[in-house]
């Protein structure tokens, strides 16, 4: 699935499910060959736990992700945690 953010600007996004961690994450391909790891959550109260989710597939990974974050469904906030780096934004960022 190729998404269109103005002319010059495509990502390829990819939906694995990591058995050994249990949770479905989304892999954000970049052009350079980087990538990114966001999980996505519905609400903020679920934060924690995905932030929990992202570390331990985090340490099993051999070549590390560009950033990290949670995507979440409601909530008006983004913010990085200062002892994870991880990226919390909700997901009409995502919009154009």
């Amino acid at each position: 699935l190729y998404l269109k953010r103005k002319a010059y600007f495509q990502r390829k996004i990819d939906f694995f499910t990591f058995y050994k961690c249990e949770t479905r994450d989304a892999i954000l391909e970049f052009n350079d060959g980087e990538y990114a790891i966001a999980e996505i959550k519905l609400g903020y109260k679920d934060v924690e736990e995905a932030k929990k989710n992202l570390l331990n597939l985090y340490d099993n990974m051999v070549k590390k992700p560009k950033f990290m974050c949670v995507i979440v469904g409601f909530t008006d906030v983004i913010a990085q945690d200062p002892e994870t780096g991880i990226y919390i934004f909700p997901v009409t960022a995502l919009r154009p």
